[in-house]
């Protein structure tokens, strides 16, 4: 069970990827005027879900994230003016088949911030990866090249 009671007067995101089939990049900005409250938690045959906060103010943040292979990591880190905290554990598997953990924290009584990361795994996108990669070794050291 989870309840967010937004009182955002303005949001506003942006994003920008790159990548190909075996790798990716990406960058996202973030801001909010406003606030919320939220408080769950969630266990079920796909994972666990924990998280609990509210803010009043302003934030701003960015978050960076990669794909090799079929592993992935983020990071992110907002500036807070305003109060509130919060924090949060995600851990479980997706819609695509991969596996997630993720984690957040943050605070601030007038000044402050939040830090979140995350590891996602998506086996078979790794299993490719190691069979493309024997693959070409396996031809490259029967001919030599």
């Amino acid at each position: 069970m989870r309840e967010r009671l937004p009182a955002a007067a303005c949001t506003a995101t942006r994003r920008a990827r790159v990548g190909s089939e075996y790798a990716s990049a990406g960058v996202r900005a973030n801001g909010l005027v406003g606030g919320y409250a939220e408080a769950g938690v969630g266990i079920g045959k796909d994972g666990v879900d924990a998280k609990a906060g509210g803010f009043l103010g302003l934030q701003a943040g960015a978050q960076l994230d990669a794909n090799v292979g079929g592993i992935g990591a983020e990071v992110a880190a907002e500036g807070w003016a305003g109060a509130g905290a919060e924090a949060g554990l995600t851990a479980g598997k997706n819609e695509d088949g991969s596996w997630t953990v993720r984690s957040n924290a943050g605070g601030a009584l007038g000044l402050g911030g939040s830090v979140s990361s995350a590891v996602t795994v998506a086996a078979d996108q790794v299993q490719e990866v190691i069979e493309a990669a024997t693959g070409w070794l396996m031809i490259h050291a029967v001919t030599g090249y």
